[in-house]
């Protein structure tokens, strides 16, 4: 995801002709709310797919989102989440809605994925998702 072309063919590791990059956002177009990301079409496994890069900790906006914590007191669903990593999932909800709502109406067949290396946070994502 590092490499950011907008064909993942293009990348160093080869991926093949069924994916297409749709969005990708940097910290400048994040404005430091979360990680870099991604949304690709994957026709082969019939996934819309939307990849968030791991926390940077030598970035400033990254290590602050890990600090902003609140330990116990933010609750979601019935339990207690990272207050900064379910702030990010909402932001990349609320920000990309409408292409992944277009997204999903024009293949109802795909399903759509949410990836992100904490595998932890890929719930909050996801949970923040079906709440929608």
């Amino acid at each position: 995801m590092s490499c950011y072309e907008s064909h993942l063919g293009s990348a160093w590791r080869v991926w093949d002709e069924s994916h297409w990059v749709l969005l990708k956002k940097d910290y400048v177009g994040t404005q430091g709310k979360v990680s870099p990301y991604m949304i690709y079409l994957d026709h082969d496994n019939a996934d819309i797919v939307v990849a968030i890069r791991g926390l940077n900790l030598g970035k400033e906006s990254d290590f602050l989102l890990l600090l902003d914590n609140k330990l116990g007191q933010t609750t979601y669903d019935g339990g207690y989440v990272h207050n900064g990593l379910l702030k990010a999932a909402q932001y990349v909800l609320q920000e990309e809605c409408e292409i992944l709502r277009e997204l999903v109406e024009r293949n109802p067949d795909y399903t759509l994925t949410f990836g992100f290396p904490w595998s932890w946070s890929c719930d909050a994502v996801n949970d923040v998702g079906s709440q929608e």
